[in-house]
């Protein structure tokens, strides 16, 4: 999986490009941060498709003249679902190490489970490295991790053994599940036949899976799968003085009442019951990448209409103005008015830019002619704010009678950012209309759809005859 943010001086963006990513993976989301504690979607992040592990998008919002730091969470928006185990069931010893092998199938992101257990309710497992502790029960436990390729199969160690003690080790792959339960419970058992469980409030509906994992004290015959569950392995460890581990699993429920693993065979001993429930993941992998992009100059953006985004030449700006949200009201019959206020107006300021020649004016003019907000991005540093505005009046002057040059007044007035469900494209269909007579005469000149995407409209085509 790669991420990469590269600045891009035509229109003044950043490009971020994704490949490699996770087969499962339905989409992306990419955020960006200036600190990596604070974290924004990008404009059009939301939803970022993915095509072969493929995709992209363009941020023309970046901090200037900072590190920008991207990541990008592939997203599957499946059903969290069962991969596999341990191929041939769990590994067993006499007191002993134990190194079950990873399932087959497994991709980057799966969540891995090692079920681990000692018949010595004194002593316990040990985590492997790398693996978090999801739930203990002193000599069961749960371990997780995220699968990422190349990853060894855990070696899971025990502290407090002797010999004698059975120990019992099996991995399980589920995917699209979070690394640690949203809901858990477990119950240690007096000594008895069966292994009672405890009631679980699962939540959610057709988002999480439930796991019941039950061991037994004593080895046995046979068992009878809980109803509402299904079978997922079990072993009875014949290695040292015995016991029982049962794992099942349950799809989906919103609640699982109590009840009893039926143990058949073998002797009444104590057990452990511990339920756990996985949400599905809000990401499957993620990745990351950062760039300063190192603007020299002020940009007028249009978010809208991104191939308009012109770099300007600012020769002067007029004071800043704030406009007063208030009134003073004389009340008859005394000598002090009274006030009614309200939050200042926005900041508003009239910004001076040149355009070299009449070709650089006529540019100009039809990149400004679509009325909409704009982003006025300016260098770290700049003596005048940056921000959003809407442009009212333009004016357009000369300062000699022969000269060339052109001088634009704009009144800014600054307003809140456009919706962030307003997304750019640097050409849209109606475009293609206008410059193309046929469709054999775009595809002589862009000969496939990424050519398409990435084709920059003309200013020309914003004209409505």
């Amino acid at each position: 999986m790669t991420l990469t943010a590269t600045y891009a001086d035509d229109l003044s963006r950043v490009r971020l490009a994704i490949t490699g990513a996770p087969a499962q993976a339905d989409y992306a989301l990419i955020e960006r941060s200036t600190d990596q504690i604070t974290w924004a979607t990008v404009r059009g992040g939301d939803t970022v498709p993915l095509s072969s592990g493929a995709g992209q998008l363009d941020d023309y919002e970046f901090a200037a003249g900072v590190p920008n730091y991207y990541r990008a969470s592939y997203v599957d928006s499946g059903a969290v679902t069962s991969v596999g185990l341990t191929p041939g069931g769990p590994v067993t010893g006499n007191n002993t190490a134990l190194t079950p092998a990873l399932p087959s199938g497994i991709t980057a992101g799966d969540l891995l489970l090692a079920f681990a257990t000692i018949r010595n309710t004194a002593a316990a497992p040990v985590a492997p490295a790398g693996w978090t502790a999801v739930h203990t029960t002193g000599s069961t436990a749960v371990f997780g991790r995220r699968y990422l390729p190349g990853d060894a199969a855990p070696t899971v160690t025990f502290t407090g053994g002797a010999a004698g003690d059975s120990t019992t080790a099996v991995v399980w792959a589920l995917r699209n599940a979070e690394l640690l339960p949203a809901v858990s419970v477990w119950q240690n058992n007096a000594s008895a036949q069966n292994v009672a469980y405890p009631a679980i409030t699962a939540g959610g509906s057709n988002d999480r899976l439930t796991v019941l994992f039950a061991w037994k004290q004593a080895q046995h015959t046979g068992w009878g799968t809980p109803a509402g569950f299904v079978d997922v392995t079990r072993v009875s460890n014949a290695q040292g003085s015995g016991d029982s581990t049962f794992v099942f699993l349950a799809a989906y429920p919103t609640s699982v009442p109590a009840g009893n693993v039926i143990v058949t065979g073998g002797a009444a001993a104590v057990s452990k019951a511990t339920l756990l429930t996985f949400q599905k993941a809000a990401y499957v992998t993620r990745d990351t990448a950062s760039t300063t992009p190192n603007i020299q100059v002020a940009w007028i953006k249009n978010l809208q209409r991104p191939y308009l985004n012109r770099a300007v030449t600012v020769t002067d700006w007029s004071a800043i103005t704030r406009p007063a949200r208030a009134g003073v009201i004389d009340v008859i019959s005394r000598s002090l008015p009274v006030a009614v206020t309200d939050l200042r107006g926005s900041r508003r300021y009239t910004l001076t830019i040149t355009a070299v020649d009449l070709d650089a004016a006529a540019d100009l003019d039809l990149c400004l002619s679509t009325g909409e907000p704009v982003l006025l991005h300016v260098p770290a540093g700049a003596p005048f704010p940056g921000g959003y505005y809407v442009i009212g009046d333009i004016t357009m002057d000369r300062h000699s009678k022969r000269t060339k040059r052109r001088f634009f007044d704009l009144p800014l007035t600054e307003v809140a950012a456009p919706a962030g469900t307003i997304v750019g494209q640097t050409v849209l269909y109606a475009d293609l209309l206008t410059a193309f007579t046929s469709y054999t005469a775009l595809i002589a000149a862009e000969p496939t759809y990424a050519d398409v995407l990435d084709r920059i409209a003309d200013p020309t085509d914003v004209i409505v005859p």
